[in-house]
């Protein structure tokens, strides 16, 4: 290590030079970086749901879906405005029913719209815009106090960011913390310049990668830069702790790099190590955080031993002249206490332990996120919550549409959509009649000429597309026909036809048939789950595997199995690798177990308390907070762990408590602050509920953390003290 930092200090103005160099050319490669906004693509392959989705939209094409909310509107104005959009470009269909509370009550009337293109894609954001100002046209307002039209769905919510701003509030917060706690004025900007290049190298180099998820892309940077920041401030410590010793600045910063390396480098590899866990998920949103965050970390690591250290060397005075007072406490209340209640504390972290894990035993887990803009919570509040299963089965069964029909009497579904439930519905020909806006009698003759060309000795019901197809093909050339409907009338038929044959298209297709169910009930409520798993039951029955299902009630039933097995996985992958680093870098048994047992505890504790109060977790907030926390925040613990055993090396158990204390507390109090405000922010202000999810675990998770780490690291580290440090470098008992 110190040839190398002799190096690095020696040639420090081609290191400078080199990382700008790089810097420049990230910049440019963040710009060909490709975002991918569809979760569903990272489900595993081997969910049957994701497959049913993957064949539905080969046949029938990508749609997403658009609930559109007006008050006030009388119900002639409401259909007339339904019209309206379903006549606008890349809008497939349009349903409402004024008689029907489910899209009008209260002076309130719904609208669910189709649009042609997937919820991620520029046809869908061209649609949603064009829809946003058909309502303006109409008169209705959709921002400001008197909004009287509301928009929502996840095309919404996949059009709604706010990522810039969460990320400039985030970054004003971190800032504002570096300030306080920092020991001059300019150190903060030394910081953020140096780990912001490291950021741009791990951005600028994903468009290597086929694409990373909004998820990795909306975090990815804030969370480079917080988990790695701890690596400065520990390394400027140490050359601090040099230059007041009355060191030059070359000498200072070749024995700080000489003196914090191990600890540096064994903070970054557990974080690495945590994050790469993630890449055996078999859900693919895994590997695509650990990937990115773990590149992005190492990008850190290198920048924190070669450019960082030339950037202090160059700012040496300025950073002198600018040194301010900075909060320091002593904590010597809290490292008597320590000392005092050693024993006791050994106990409590085993404690926390084995709380922890049966917190977590009772955990739920959520595999959905609500749209959650101030329109969805509009519309859900009029309406409720809603969703939908879709279904494949085959085209030209007898048994899929006696399933459907089963289907369609169970309870908990609030409208079935299928070729059988709509155009392909027998119909009477006084429904018939209506439905065309057609002569009841004539409908009637018709229906005998029917029967007659079909060999039957009547029809009481023909279904929409058959009776429209069989005058449109026979009608020109069937002499039975002659006179039975006049010229104006078969102009309304043919035009009928090719409604009724593109709404066919939508439907039936390759051989297959689609069905939508809509629930009135949250994706992951009781009421979806029995929904789902009835529906399931009557496709079993009447079709074996011969079908398929998905939408998110299906997703949320599936994914349990492979979740499970996910988070036992990562969870044993991350505690071994983190276990093996701590192990090497202290060369004792010891050091890991209490370690890995405090931080595992405090994880599975975020994740109980959770469950405690009612609430289930996110899945990859889950899988994320074992990996991240497991790695990142063990870097608290391994900084504390070396001061102590450091202290110990001229000093007796109670003194070295206070000692590792003093020199702990600026870096834990800086990184681990920045970790909890900066998730904390973006959990709370991020518009995408996935991002926020995750950041507000994170947030817990960290709090919790270190908070444990402050409490009972200290006194276990002196209870198991002839463990923790070798006879050899110990002081005084």
């Amino acid at each position: 290590m110190e040839a190398f930092a002799r190096a690095v200090v020696r040639y420090r103005r081609a290191v400078v030079a080199l990382f700008a160099a790089l810097a420049l050319a990230s910049a440019y490669g963040m710009t060909l970086a490709q975002v991918n906004r569809d979760m569903s693509s990272y489900l595993p392959d081997s969910m049957p749901s994701r497959a049913t989705l993957t064949a539905l939209f080969d046949a029938f094409g990508e749609t997403s879906e658009l609930s559109v909310m007006v008050e006030g509107a009388s119900d002639d104005e409401a259909l007339r405005l339904a019209e309206r959009i379903r006549s606008l470009g890349d809008v497939s269909d349009v349903v409402y029913d004024g008689a029907d509370t489910r899209y009008r009550k209260d002076g309130f009337s719904l609208f669910e719209v189709s649009l042609e293109g997937g919820t991620y894609s520029q046809k869908a954001a061209t649609a949603l815009e064009s829809v946003r100002d058909e309502l303006r046209d109409f008169g209705l307002e959709t921002d400001g106090a008197s909004k009287n039209a509301f928009l929502g769905g996840a095309v919404v919510q996949a059009n709604s960011d706010n990522l810039s701003a969460t990320i400039a509030l985030a970054m004003a917060f971190l800032l504002i913390i570096l300030l306080v706690m920092s020991r001059s004025w300019v150190e903060p900007f030394v910081f953020l310049g140096t780990i912001g290049v490291a950021v741009l190298l791990g951005m600028g180099t994903n468009f290597l990668l086929p694409s990373i998820s909004q998820l990795t892309f909306s975090i990815g940077a804030v969370l480079q830069l917080v988990l790695s920041m701890d690596y400065s401030i520990m390394l400027m410590n140490f050359y601090r702790e040099q230059r007041e010793a009355g060191k030059e600045p070359d000498e200072s910063m070749v024995r700080a790099l000489k003196r914090g390396g191990s600890a540096i480098c064994a903070s970054s590899a557990t974080t690495v190590a945590g994050l790469l866990c993630l890449v055996a998920m078999s859900f693919g949103i895994g590997a695509d955080l650990g990937i990115v965050l773990a590149k992005g970390v190492a990008f850190s690591l290198i920048v924190v031993f070669t450019l960082l250290p030339a950037v202090i060397l160059a700012c040496d005075k300025v950073i002198l002249r600018t040194a301010k007072k900075a909060p320091r406490p002593q904590m010597k209340g809290l490292a008597s206490a320590q000392f005092s209640l050693r024993k006791p504390l050994v106990v409590a972290l085993v404690a926390l332990f084995a709380v922890g894990m049966a917190l977590k035993a009772g955990m739920g887990v959520s595999f959905y996120t609500q749209p959650s803009t101030e329109d969805d919570k509009a519309i859900a509040q009029e309406f409720g919550d809603r969703t939908r299963i879709a279904l494949m089965l085959p085209a030209d069964s007898d048994e899929a549409d006696a399933a459907l029909a089963d289907i369609g009497s169970l309870d908990g579904i609030a409208r079935l959509t299928s070729y059988a439930t709509t155009i392909g519905a027998p119909l009477s020909a006084e429904a018939q009649a209506a439905s065309l806006g057609l002569d009841a009698e004539a409908v009637e003759r018709l229906y005998a000429i029917y029967a007659a060309d079909k060999q039957v000795d009547s029809v009481e019901a023909v279904s929409l597309y058959d009776f429209l197809d069989w005058l449109a093909h026979d009608a020109p050339s069937n002499p039975a026909l002659a006179g039975q409907i006049d010229p104006a009338s078969f102009q309304q038929v043919s035009q009928a036809l090719r409604t009724v044959q593109a709404a066919k298209d939508k439907l039936v297709a390759n051989g297959v048939q689609r069905a939508v169910i809509d629930i009135d009930a949250s994706a992951e409520s009781d009421t979806a789950r029995r929904t789902e798993a009835a529906v399931r039951s009557v496709l079993q029955d009447r079709l074996g595997g011969s079908f398929g299902m998905t939408g998110d009630p299906v997703v949320a039933a599936e994914a349990h199995a492979p979740f499970d097995r996910d988070l036992s996985l990562v969870t044993a992958l991350t505690i071994a690798a983190i276990f093996l680093i701590v192990a090497l870098t202290f060369r004792s048994i010891a050091v890991p177990i209490a370690l890995v047992a405090l931080i595992q505890g405090s994880i599975n504790l975020t994740s109980g308390i959770t469950g405690a109060l009612g609430h289930d977790t996110f899945y990859i907030a889950v899988v994320v907070v074992q990996a991240i926390l497991m790695g990142a925040t063990i870097d608290y613990a391994i900084l504390y762990t070396e001061n102590y055993r450091h202290a110990r090396k001229d000093g007796d158990v109670a003194s070295s408590i206070a000692r590792a204390y003093r020199t702990s507390i600026p870096t834990f109090t800086t990184s681990g602050s920045i970790l909890f405000a900066a998730t904390l922010v973006l959990g709370l202000t991020s518009s995408d509920p996935t991002t926020a999810q995750v950041c507000l675990t994170l947030a817990r998770g960290t709090a919790i953390a270190i908070v444990s780490i402050l409490l009972l690291l200290p006194g276990s580290l002196a209870a198991l003290d002839r463990f923790v440090v070798p006879k050899s470098a110990a002081g005084k008992a």
